[in-house]
């Protein structure tokens, strides 16, 4: 990409990386039953809640449908089994918009009927160890369930990774403001909520899966008590994973849980599964039904920018992610947070590596293997005595945080802007979906030429600039884009002969009045898919001042300003002082370029001038890793590799090898004093300049599997 700006921060430079975490939560009806729960009851109108309510203070218990399941129930135990889910039958055969209806209806009714029951078994911990407000969060009394013993003695749950998490859910905020898109935080697997609430009490969208009807009183009691978390959060109170089982694409399952961690559930589905098949060790807590969270995805609004995802399932994180696949692939959640051990996935049905397979098939990379520092053990003290469960296997537990490549979003830039693409050009061309990567080719098919091609990784970053100088044809080549991209810039600076000569680039400075008709075009016929423009400035500051008042008016998203005029090359300093008297004269977010060689430098720039952020070219053209957040450089070597085997990876039946050549020689990674510029500059092949970085081998791969 010819360019990667480098968001706003609260610290340093932060790049958006969106964390994205996944978890499934599992299964459970509090009470251990011996036979299989065929039937529950909920509360299902306002109505249906206040006979509970009454029937629950009264001290008497509804009755169960179950096959001899135990008689002796407490008030809380049969809110607990009761109160959650509906009849199965019922919901094997909703549809996904039933589905999330039944579960908002229920979360509504819950907060007139949870607050006027005792709730004699669980307690209140007030967090303030947080960012942001601090909340109240209600936990099961017990020292059965890991999470809610470390939250009432310790006040937390997993600190450091929820820092995190909320640390990257700021980043994708600043990184999507110009955008104008609020990042969600899907929490699957919510347990007692204490990510979710965090996240919440910082102010963002959260959408919390969770499986375990104790679970979901507590998150329910927790949102009824804290008067900001109802319009933030979303309890979707079913379990994730393939289910395959019928024609609705949901499955029965028996759920059943560690005696040492009564709340975390595992499954086993399948339609000859009975209570016999539970490994001892385990208790069974009843049946519970299994959705693909694709299904859901189109009837939850907040599931179409997901920043964050959490995933920790018991180890059944690569059936969670199968059945949510075509949402990877399609809202490209940047940051996955997850954890897995081979005991677990083994357990689970699936291979030790599977998800991380799977992950790598939707181009998620691992960014920070045990991301949190080292892991500590997290073997129970009754692991050594269940059947196969040793604490060895167990501490094969890893933590994953995974993000999305490749190029400079794989290095940590926000957003990603193409070449400039000329209008013209673009609307001669075809739209192709290769069926395997998912990449799309803009093609000239007549002349075999090829004006753009995105990754599906870089869809939610991708800002496509286009070189126009008519309204009509940069309204047909947004048209084509607008599904594919994340943002259409007007490059208004270029200072080329070409673009010069066609009306085009920096020569629309000179002519006003066509520009502001573009961009008013352009803004009419995408809404709301951002529009923004690049400019370069005059050597009057008023004039400058003028035309990005005016710019402002067309109703554009952002402003790019490379802070030199049209006629000064890149060795002419750049006019950094004019971005004070430019940030104050409109209220969009303005974007610098020119000069911009570092992290540090950037971050220095941002607090000298004001601007919201900032956008490199010619630093990474040099390394590509100039976007890491810590701000150290790669060698050269690494990331040429890196480009390499994405070349081979995703290109190998069409490469340029004077393109390739090019991106590698091109500011001076590997300049003419380099050891390998000969080899690169004579090759004519893609093998050769393979050779030259010694991986012929994954070249030779490659080519017998084409």
């Amino acid at each position: 990409m010819a360019s990667g700006p480098v968001t706003h921060r609260e610290r340093g430079l932060w790049i958006a990386l969106v964390t994205v975490i996944l978890i499934l939560f599992w299964c459970s009806i509090p009470p251990p039953f011996s036979g299989e729960l065929l039937e529950k009851w909920a509360p299902r109108t306002a109505d249906d809640a206040q006979v509970l309510s009454e029937t629950v203070l009264q001290g008497t218990s509804p009755s169960l449908h179950c096959n001899n399941a135990q008689t002796a129930q407490t008030p809380i135990q049969a809110v607990e089994t009761q109160s959650i889910h509906r009849s199965h039958r019922n919901l094997l055969n909703m549809t996904a918009k039933q589905l999330v209806d039944d579960a908002d209806t229920t979360q509504l009714a819950s907060c007139q009927w949870i607050n006027s029951v005792e709730l004699q078994d669980y307690t209140k911990a007030t967090i303030v160890a947080m960012p942001g407000n601090h909340f109240d969060i209600y936990v099961r009394k017990g020292s059965d369930d890991i999470v809610s013993a470390a939250i009432t003695s310790r006040g937390h749950w997993e600190l450091p990774e929820v820092l995190n998490m909320i640390a990257k859910l700021r980043d994708v905020q600043t990184r999507w403001a110009p955008l104008q898109k609020k990042p969600t935080f899907l929490d699957i697997g919510a347990n007692v909520g204490f990510f979710s609430f965090s996240a919440a009490a910082s102010g963002f969208n959260v959408v919390a899966v969770e499986m375990m009807a104790s679970n979901q009183l507590s998150l329910y009691k927790s949102i009824c008590r804290n008067p900001t978390f109802p319009p933030l959060m979303r309890v979707i109170p079913y379990g994730l994973g393939e289910a395959k089982d019928n024609n609705t694409g949901r499955s029965e399952c028996l759920a059943y849980s560690l005696e040492t961690n009564s709340r975390n559930g595992i499954v086993k589905c399948g339609n000859n599964v009975n209570a016999a098949d539970i490994p001892k060790g385990f208790s069974l807590m009843g049946t519970t039904v299994i959705v693909q969270f694709d299904e859901l995805v189109p009837v939850v609004p907040e599931l179409s920018q997901v920043g964050v995802v959490k995933l920790d399932t018991e180890g059944f994180e690569a059936h969670v992610v199968r059945g949510a696949y075509n949402f990877f692939k399609d809202v490209r959640p940047p940051f996955l947070m997850t954890e897995t051990s081979n005991f677990m996935a083994i357990r689970a049905g699936s291979q030790p590596r599977e998800l991380l397979d799977l992950l790598d098939e939707l181009d998620y990379e691992v960014r920070n293997r045990n991301w949190d520092g080292p892991v500590v053990s997290k073997t129970p003290q009754s692991a050594t005595a269940l059947p196969g469960f040793t604490g060895q296997n167990w501490d094969g537990f890893e933590e994953y945080l995974f993000n999305i490549g490749p190029g400079g979003i794989e290095y940590g830039a926000d957003i990603v802007f193409s070449p400039e693409i000329i209008d013209l050009k673009l609307i001669k061309c075809e739209r192709i979906v290769d069926p395997v990567t998912g990449i799309i080719t803009f093609e000239d098919t007549k002349k075999k030429e090829i004006a753009l091609r995105i990754h599906p990784s870089e869809r939610d970053r991708l800002v496509v600039q286009l070189g126009s100088a008519s309204p009509d044809t940069a309204v047909k080549a947004a048209r084509m884009l607008a599904d594919d991209v994340s943002g259409i810039d007007l490059n208004c600076g270029c200072p080329k002969a070409f673009s010069l000569k066609g009306g085009m680039g920096a020569a629309l400075l000179s002519d006003p009045d066509r520009l502001v008709s573009i961009l008013t075009a352009l803004v009419e016929t995408v809404r709301p898919l951002p529009v923004t423009c690049k400019i370069r400035v005059f050597d009057d500051v008023e004039a400058t001042i003028n035309l990005v008042k005016r710019l402002e008016t067309t109703g554009i998203t952002a402003l790019h300003v490379h802070c030199r005029t049209k006629k000064e090359p890149s060795s002419h300093p750049g006019r950094w002082s004019i971005f004070p008297a430019i940030v104050n004269a409109v209220s969009i977010p303005v974007i610098a370029n020119g000069d911009v060689l570092s992290q540090e430098h950037a971050e220095r720039v941002m607090d000298t001038t004001g601007v919201a952020s900032v956008m490199m070219a010619r630093a990474p053209h040099r390394n590509l890793s100039v976007f890491q957040r810590d701000g150290t450089l790669l060698p050269a070597l690494v990331v040429a590799v890196e480009y390499l085997r994405r070349t081979l990876r995703y290109d190998f039946g069409a490469h340029n090898v004077s393109y390739i050549k090019y991106t590698l020689l091109n500011g001076d990674m590997f300049n003419s004093k380099h050891p390998l510029f000969n080899s690169i500059f004579h090759a004519k092949t893609l093998r050769e300049i393979c050779q030259a970085f010694q991986i012929e081998d994954e070249f030779d791969a490659m080519a017998k599997s084409a």
